[in-house]
């Protein structure tokens, strides 16, 4: 079993009269990004009561996707690293795709840079695209990334990927 609780100092419509609450749990995680809820989840589904504690209205953490500025604009406000997302291995153990079709969306343009002078550097998921975009602005930059990318994507591959998660070797612990 899973809670999730805002912070109740946090946010005033959680700050009313304390109700008859279990307090009574095997563990208890702060934050309810990507990394708290997937290790609840593991937890949880290894049978403990786990109490989840999130100071923000919403679950979510470095994915969470709101209006900050004007709108409709939303922004990922600490989206950093969902480059190799699909290796996690808590979509397939838990089959958030098959339960809940949960579809990780990657966008063709997955940022860019505007400028003052009206141009932008845009990085594209294809590497063609990322590449002329580059070539506005310098023709020996736009190769360099080409080569970077492709000597990166061998090792992502290879090696980087499928090392990312790996089921951890039972051994003594060591101080």
């Amino acid at each position: 079993m899973i809670t999730i609780r805002p912070h109740k100092l946090t946010h005033p419509e959680y700050a009313g009269p304390e109700e008859k609450r279990d307090t009574s749990y095997d563990v208890v995680i702060l934050g309810a990004g990507p990394n708290g809820l997937c290790a609840a989840a593991y937890l949880a589904k290894a049978g403990l009561k786990v109490l989840v504690l999130e100071k923000r209205c919403e679950a979510g953490g470095g994915l969470a996707t709101e209006e900050v500025t004007v709108a409709p604009h939303i922004h990922n406000t600490h989206s950093i690293y969902h480059l190799m997302v699909n290796y996690a291995p808590v979509y397939q153990d838990f089959h958030l795709a098959e339960k809940y079709n949960l579809k990780y969306v990657h966008p063709e343009l997955q940022f860019a840079l505007p400028l003052s002078d009206g141009k932008s550097v845009r990085i594209y998921t294809d590497v063609d695209r990322t590449c002329a975009s580059f070539a506005q602005f310098s023709k020996k930059d736009a190769e360099a990334y080409r080569e970077i990318h492709h000597k990166f994507k061998k090792y992502l591959d290879l090696f980087i990927a499928p090392a990312t998660y790996v089921v951890p070797i039972a051994g003594p612990l060591q101080a």
